[in-house]
């Protein structure tokens, strides 16, 4: 059988976490000599043009699920090498195509934050339901993109929130039973320091709250009403 393997960008300590992550047939981490790539059994009778488009997507949809678990970590990088592998004769043909500049992958550590509580690294079957559900479902692929951003900021953070609260009828929603999915005052923290933060309106046109939220703190929460959202409202 032949299949597709796309080349991933990261150093080597890296790949460790991702293994545990990263095998079935869905989204599949295989090692050839010194370089990692991603395997998927979506990538079955496409053609190249076809696998590096499907494999940015899948790529983008796992960085934004990644970092629902973990906000302080910059995503996955796909890199410039494909290989159509025969696992039967061993055949390896190589496809070197110029990529546009990519994000490289940090190693990750044991314990990450969700809500600021310690947890251990992303569930298997949880990461491969969103990675999923965001080929199928367009609200949940926009959030997972904004999501992957490395610079996410207040502008892009805010967005997400947005998106969310449209998808199930209005912000209230958010912090209001059967939901609650946030504390009211907190949602109305992160709403005061995004809109009084410099890009989204004139300076001077909303007052910060008394504590505004730090940027990484925002990320924390916005994560964990990413994360809510998917669980509840998707099963993911």
């Amino acid at each position: 059988m032949k299949r597709w393997l796309i080349q991933l960008e990261g150093p080597v300590e890296a790949f460790a976490i991702l293994e545990e992550w990263f095998q079935g047939p869905d989204l599949d981490l295989v090692r050839v000599d010194d370089a990692f790539y991603l395997a998927s059994s979506d990538f079955r009778g496409m053609t190249a043009d076809e696998v590096d488009q499907h494999a940015c997507r899948l790529i983008e949809a796992a960085n934004g699920a990644i970092r629902v678990e973990n906000p302080s970590y910059p995503p996955i990088g796909i890199g410039g090498v494909s290989v159509y592998e025969d696992d039967v004769t061993g055949r390896r043909d190589v496809v070197v195509r110029p990529r546009p500049a990519v994000l490289t992958l940090k190693a990750f550590p044991p314990t990450v934050l969700v809500n600021g509580e310690p947890v251990r690294g992303p569930d298997l079957p949880r990461l491969v339901r969103r990675v999923r559900l965001a080929l199928a479902d367009d609200v949940v692929a926009r959030v997972l993109r904004i999501m992957e951003t490395p610079t996410l900021d207040f502008i892009d953070m805010y967005k997400v929130i947005e998106l969310i609260a449209d998808s199930v009828g209005g912000e209230k929603q958010l912090f209001t039973a059967p939901r609650n999915w946030t504390d009211q005052a907190e949602y109305k923290r992160f709403k005061q320091t995004a809109n009084s933060h410099g890009g989204r309106h004139a300076p001077g046109k909303f007052t910060p709250p008394k504590k505004p939220m730090t940027r990484l703190t925002a990320r924390c929460y916005v994560a964990g009403v990413v994360d809510s959202w998917l669980r509840d409202e998707y099963g993911a």
